[in-house]
C-alpha cells in the first residue's frame, strides 16, 4: 500500500493527471489566446482562468494525499487554503455584489472581456472548488465522523453539480448550469469537477482511515448517501 492507501486504487490518481492535464490547456489556452483549449463548441463561454488555476491547485492537493508520507501529509493545506480562499472571494463576489480583482488577477481573459461576468468563476463552480477546498483541508482529520459526513457530503455534491451540468449540455437545459445572470460552468469545468469528485472520493475512500471509521457500518453509510440523494 502506498502510505495507508490500497496499491490497487489507480482511478483516483488516473482522474487528478486528467484534470491536471485539463487545468493545464485551460491555463495555456487563456494565455496564448487558443479558444479551443477554453471553449469546447463556438458561442458558448469558455473556461475561466481562476477555474483552470483551481483544478490544477486541487489535483496536485490530492495526488500529494495519496502519495506523501504520513509525516508530510498535512502539507496539503497549501493547496486546498488557495483553492478554498480563490472559491470563496468568488462567491463573496456574487453574494455582496461588488468585483475586488480576482477574477483577472491571475490573466485577463481576453474574448468576453466586455461584459463583466462572463470573465468569472460561474457561481455553481465556485461552489464546487469551495467545497472541494474545504474538504482537502479536512482530509487528515477524516478519522472524525463529522468531519468524514462532511467530505463524503461534499464530495458526493461536487460530483452530482458536475454530472447535471454535463446532462445540461446533452439536453439544452441551461438550467443545470447556469445558476446566476450570465455566468455558467462551462463543458470542460463540468467534466473536471466531475472527475475531481470522483477521483477524490476514490483515493479516500481506500484510506486506513476511512476503513476503521466505517468497519462494520457500511449500511449506515450506504443510507446516509441514498438520503441526501433522494
Amino acid at each position: 500500500s502506498v502510505y495507508g492507501m490500497d496499491k490497487r486504487n489507480s482511478l483516483g490518481p488516473i482522474l487528478c493527471v486528467l484534470v491536471m492535464a485539463l487545468g493545464l490547456s485551460g491555463m495555456a489556452g487563456v494565455i496564448m489566446h487558443v479558444p479551443i483549449f477554453t471553449i469546447i463548441f463556438p458561442g458558448y463561454i469558455g473556461m475561466s482562468f481562476n477555474a483552470a488555476v483551481c483544478f490544477v491547485i486541487a489535483s496536485i492537493g490530492i495526488l500529494s494525499y495519496i502519495y506523501l508520507s504520513p509525516a508530510y501529509k498535512k502539507t496539503v493545506l497549501i493547496p486546498a487554503s488557495m483553492v478554498t480562499v480563490i472559491a470563496g472571494l468568488t462567491l463573496a463576489q456574487f453574494i455582496f455584489d461588488f468585483d475586488i480583482g480576482i477574477d483577472q488577477f491571475f490573466a485577463k481573459y481576453w474574448i468576453s472581456d466586455d461584459k463583466k461576468y462572463l470573465l468569472q468563476m460561474a457561481q455553481n463552480t465556485a461552489i464546487a472548488f469551495f467545497l472541494i477546498g474545504t474538504s482537502l483541508m479536512l482530509v487528515n482529520w477524516s478519522h472524525q465522523r463529522v468531519v468524514s459526513l462532511y467530505i463524503q457530503l461534499s464530495l458526493l455534491a461536487v460530483v452530482i453539480v458536475g454530472i447535471l451540468a454535463v446532462v445540461g449540455y446533452m439536453l439544452h437545459l441551461e438550467f443545470l448550469y447556469r445558476w446566476y445572470q450570465n455566468t455558467r460552468m462551462t463543458v470542460y469545468t463540468a467534466l473536471g469537477l466531475t472527475m475531481l469528485g470522483i477521483g477524490f472520493t476514490s483515493a479516500w475512500t481506500k484510506t486506513a482511515e476511512y476503513a476503521t471509521l466505517y468497519k462494520n457500518n457500511e449500511d449506515k453509510r450506504i443510507m446516509v448517501i441514498f438520503a441526501v440523494i433522494l
